[in-house]
């Protein structure tokens, strides 16, 4: 029993630490700098379609070409979340907006995405294997 007591002691000790320290930056404005450095070595601009059965189809912003269909709701699902931090949102069934999404690989190995006419961008290399090679093959299509 003190074994378990001592375990539920620790965890709250670590979450109240964890609460501190978000506070503190919080108020403080403190941030780390996440913005990507190394300079892109290959990029392209996508726009993302909903189709019906919850898929996705993938398209080169620049010709309007499909670059991937993506049928699996469960597959989309991943794309959806990737970016959904990345400024308000848009609904993509809606076909009259085109946001446009750039995905770039950059001279460090990271590959990333952002927003058109926004600052925020995610890091991918942090998904999984699968996902970050599907990805690079995009940049790679003609």
């Amino acid at each position: 029993p003190s074994v378990w007591i001592s375990f539920v002691i620790s965890m709250a000790a670590l979450a109240l630490i964890t609460l501190l320290v978000a506070g503190y930056s919080s108020l403080t404005g403190s941030q780390a700098d996440v913005a990507p450095t190394a300079p892109a070595i290959a990029q392209r601009d996508l726009v993302l379609r909903d189709r019906s059965g919850g898929g996705i189809d993938v398209l080169d912003a620049r010709t309007g070409e499909t670059l991937q269909v993506i049928a699996s709701a469960d597959s989309a699902r991943f794309l959806r979340t990737m970016v959904r931090g990345l400024g308000t949102h848009v609904d993509p069934r809606d076909a009259t907006l085109q946001v446009v999404f750039t995905l770039a690989l950059r001279e460090d190995g990271q590959l990333t995405i952002s927003r058109t006419g926004s600052p925020r961008f995610n890091s991918l290399n942090g998904f999984g294997s699968a996902q970050v090679a599907s990805l690079q093959e995009l940049l790679r299509k003609r």
